[in-house]
């Protein structure tokens, strides 16, 4: 069985435990989401941090060294500033350079229109909001034939509704739709663009 040559790295609560720290190290890349954390978590989570995926303008982690080789920083549901894309730019380019990549959110909608997400109700407002894990998915998946991921609860547990981060921090609150995001990449998985870890054991190999 052929890896994939990337592994997305969800903060799921399921983690804890598990010791999959050097298989998610032993990818050729390793992506990361939001504020998770590594330390003293090395032996479930990892160490290596080859892309990070981030939303709008949260402080990003600043890394040390040179392994650092994507930064994708997903602008979604800000609708009410203006240009927050060029806001995002001005502000994290002199840091990241080159490995910055601002996902629009424009972008953000059509990377997920086939998740069926009702963006805006009929007043207009924010109704349902993409995951920062759906939509590097999503984006991913634009730039690899294949992807690993693992962390990801409610896509193993279709009936989760709620969820708690590996390292103790309660994600936040919002009008996020598991249900639909999880339907979506498990037909992701059926179609092996998407593998969950831990790998199914070939017996040819």
């Amino acid at each position: 069985m052929t890896r994939p040559q990337i592994i997305l790295v969800g903060n799921g609560s399921s983690l804890i435990g598990s010791g999959k720290g050097n298989l998610i190290d032993s990818h050729q890349y390793v992506a990361r989401c939001n504020n998770f954390q590594t330390r003293d978590h090395e032996e479930d989570v990892g160490c290596r941090t080859t892309h990070l995926c981030r939303r709008g303008m949260g402080d990003i982690k600043l890394f040390i060294g040179s392994e650092l080789k994507s930064v994708i920083n997903i602008i979604a549901h800000c609708a009410h500033i203006l240009h927050m894309d060029m806001i995002v730019k001005k502000k994290l380019i002199p840091r990241y350079g080159e490995i910055l990549t601002v996902v629009s959110e424009q972008e953000t909608v059509e990377l997920t229109k086939d998740v069926g997400l009702v963006y805006k109700n009929e007043e207009g407002r924010w109704f349902e909001t993409a995951t920062v894990g759906l939509v590097s998915i999503a984006y991913l998946l634009t730039q690899f034939k294949k992807i690993s991921i693992t962390g990801f609860d409610f896509v193993e547990d279709i009936n989760l509704t709620k969820y708690e981060h590996y390292y103790k921090r309660k994600p936040p609150g919002g009008s996020h739709n598991l249900r639909k995001e999880a339907v979506w990449i498990r037909s992701m998985v059926k179609q092996g663009r998407v593998e969950i870890l831990p790998y199914k054991e070939n017996k040819n190999d």
